[in-house]
């Protein structure tokens, strides 16, 4: 293949031209592959010669159809179903621009005991036949794929590493410390330990095999690390790209830690020595990493820097002034990062720009649109990944505050005295708490506004209700409120509705597609589950010894909920998912 700056022929599979050192992308050899085979797949996609046929012979009549011929009415039915195929792709890519998500999220998770997992489509996955009874479970961005590390106590440094693929459960490995699952779920890193280091492995999960990246990692055998307050100081030693072909881990190297790169399976390369990935691009193009020893007795030396071919660009030159998140987008060409109290972002590893004076501490991520976390327990920092084109287009909480982050990065003030809020689907609209009237802060009055990327028309919902948390349905025809009375209100969008649902509520859910809310008051004894749809009169769903609604953050597409009942053997409970209404089913009894 010829290098694209300087025209000389290189090796297939180098990435940097051996005359100039420009860098080579795959899209050059591939290109050049492309143009190679292009007269062959002409010749091959010439038509063979018709064959000919007697002077006498008579020519069939051609069937019509709608009084046309039969080759025209097919074009016509080809071509209305091209136009079909487009407006539909339309219609998708149109949502999918309008939220900013590129990856929605369609399935969630939740723990109704220590050994069992159950998920918002209602199935249920026993883990005791692994012999766990404690686990941590780590998804992909749209929940379809999920990795889970369990153990028999909650105390042990490693356990079973399981796979949940297409609603099946299977086992990757045993004597695992640390895994990682890739964004789109092909893939997962884990480690295990071994004498005196670990051994990192790559598994593909269509091929259901895994491969050796590396050994000498960091591991819970390793005595010379004085940090040993927690085992969680050996995660987050590795990180997969998104397409989870390439992995970036550190490593021990002598008597200190290194920084490596393998990308779609090459021999790991150096990155950076006393140094901590903490994410990576496809194809290795853009490594963020932070300088850091965990040596005591080593010399200050702690950045954020990221490598971009052969620049190395450092972000924060003392990166114990970081901020807690690193906001990073769909792809890692951008991050969003606090440093010193200021807040600023880079761009295809270009020099941070600052974009406010105050620390960006989350994006409100609308509907299902996907986000994941990463801990980096060691360096004292996480990764905050969306499923986004851009960080652009986003609204984000910062000091207290509630704005909007445009696509050319400038940044407009929603509410600086902000105390919770509810956004549409689409990302394009959402109700907001101002709290900046209320008793201490603590709860505010109610807004809506229609337009979240213009910052447009604000509407106040409710002043009357001291409000201290809000619930939209996905319609946004409407809020559920609670106050400082734990009473639960619905309000409409003009604010003309208001309708006292429930005194002394505990824990409430929303079904935000079918717009009904679940809830359990301390008035009944926590004995009844409840059931209202904008507010109507309070129906009783389950009554019960005690009940409980999981918190509204437990599954977002779902409402989940719990009651006691009394068996021969005991006390049981029964863990439940609201379906529709009134209707329920019920997941999993079990004694208490």
């Amino acid at each position: 293949m010829k290098c694209p700056k300087c025209g000389t022929e290189c090796a297939d599979g180098v990435r940097f031209c051996t005359e100039c050192g420009a860098p080579i992308t795959e899209s050059e050899s591939s290109n050049t592959n492309a143009s190679q085979a292009k007269p062959e797949a002409r010749e091959a996609e010439r038509p063979a010669p018709a064959a000919q046929s007697g002077s006498t012979a008579k020519r069939p009549r051609e069937r019509r159809i709608f009084g046309l011929s039969r080759r025209l009415a097919l074009i016509i039915a080809a071509a209305a179903a091209v136009i079909i195929i487009v407006a539909v792709a339309a219609v998708v890519i149109g949502n999918a621009d309008r939220s900013g998500y590129t990856v929605k999220t369609g399935t969630y998770y939740a723990a109704p005991t220590a050994h069992t997992l159950a998920d918002s489509h209602g199935r249920l996955y026993d883990l005791s036949e692994y012999s766990v009874n404690s686990y941590i479970i780590r998804p992909s961005l749209d929940g379809e794929t999920a990795v889970i590390l369990g153990k028999k106590d909650a105390g042990d440094t490693s356990g079973v590493l399981l796979l949940l693929s297409k609603a099946r459960l299977s086992k990757i490995a045993d004597d695992v410390y640390d895994c990682a699952i890739s964004d789109n779920g092909a893939a997962v890193a884990y480690a295990v330990p071994g004498d005196g280091a670990g051994t990192l492995y790559l598994y593909n999960v269509s091929k259901q095999s895994a491969s050796l990246v590396s050994g000498g990692m960091i591991c819970p055998s390793l005595e010379d690390i004085p940090i040993l307050s927690s085992f969680d100081i050996f995660r987050g030693m590795f990180v997969l790209s998104p397409d989870g072909k390439s992995i970036a881990f550190a490593k021990k190297v002598n008597e200190g830690v290194r920084a490596y790169v393998s990308v779609k399976g090459s021999e790991p390369a150096p990155i950076a020595v006393d140094s901590y990935p903490v994410a990576l691009s496809n194809n290795g193009k853009y490594i963020y990493f932070i300088r850091h020893s965990l040596s005591l007795a080593a010399e200050y030396n702690f950045k954020f820097s990221v490598a971009h071919g052969d620049e190395v660009r450092h972000l924060s030159l003392d990166a114990a002034n970081l901020g807690k998140s690193l906001i990073f987008n769909a792809d890692r060409t951008e991050v969003v990062f606090a440093d010193d109290g200021s807040t600023y972002v880079s761009r295809k590893g270009g020099e941070r720009r600052r974009i406010t004076s105050g620390e960006i501490n989350g994006i409100v991520v609308p509907g299902s649109g996907a986000a994941r976390r990463e801990e980096f327990p060691a360096l004292g920092c996480r990764a905050d990944i969306y499923a986004r084109r851009s960080i652009g287009g986003s609204a984000y909480i910062s000091d207290g505050g509630l704005y909007y982050l445009n696509k050319a990065l400038e940044i407009s003030v929603i509410t600086s005295s902000y105390g919770g809020s509810s956004i549409s689907s689409d990302g394009k609209s959402l109700y907001y708490i101002d709290t900046s009237a209320g008793r201490s802060g603590s709860c505010g009055s109610v807004y809506y506004l229609d337009d979240v990327e213009k910052n447009g028309n604000k509407q106040l919902v409710t002043a009357s209700i001291e409000a201290t948390s809000v619930v939209a349905p996905d319609k946004m025809d409407g809020v559920y409120v609670t106050d400082l009375d734990r009473t639960l209100w619905f309000v409409g969008k003009n604010g003309k509705k208001q309708k006292r649902i429930c005194d002394e509520v505990s824990d409430f859910g929303v079904d935000r597609k079918g717009g009904s809310v679940y809830f359990t008051s301390a008035l009944e004894d926590h004995s009844t589950v409840w059931y209202s749809k904008r507010g109507s009169k309070k129906k009783a769903m389950v009554k019960a010894d005690a009940a409980a609604v999981a918190s509204q953050n437990f599954m977002h597409s779902g409402v989940f909920f719990t009651f006691e009942g009394t068996a021969d053997s005991g006390t049981t409970v029964s863990f439940c998912r609201v379906l529709s209404g009134k209707k329920y089913e019920v997941l999993l009894t079990y004694a208490k």
